[in-house]
């Protein structure tokens, strides 16, 4: 042998840091853990009216106005939310609920704000 062997380049951290970033862009994903997409199933300002519907469906949870998902909305509205997803899997669950949903919608949300 003339020389060590050496295995194949290792990719460095900060190299697999980019690639993880780069695979969750192209998902939808924000890299950074404090945006989460969701299914937005159902939104009012009648709060009692949106906790009947989510008892009737049996689908999604209350947005809670005081949590950063719930701050999302304008003031006094509470939606049926389900997630947080994937973007791919909270585009799939607006569709499979858009008979009982029809103006669902998917969306991501960082800390507290909408982003379209």
């Amino acid at each position: 042998m003339t020389g060590p062997m050496t295995p194949g380049r290792r990719p460095t951290p900060s190299a697999i840091a980019l690639a993880a970033a780069l695979l969750g862009a192209a998902d939808g994903v924000s890299a950074a853990s404090e945006c989460e997409w969701y299914a937005v199933l159902h939104c009012s300002a009648d709060r009692a009216g949106i906790e009947f519907w989510v008892a009737q469906t049996g689908i999604g949870r209350i947005a809670e106005p005081g949590s950063p998902l719930g701050a999302a909305w304008p003031p006094g509205h509470v939606c049926a939310v389900m997630g947080p997803y994937a973007r791919l899997s909270a585009l799939d669950a607006v569709e499979q609920f858009r008979m009982l949903a029809p103006k669902a919608h998917a969306e991501t949300i960082c800390a507290g704000e909408r982003q379209p």
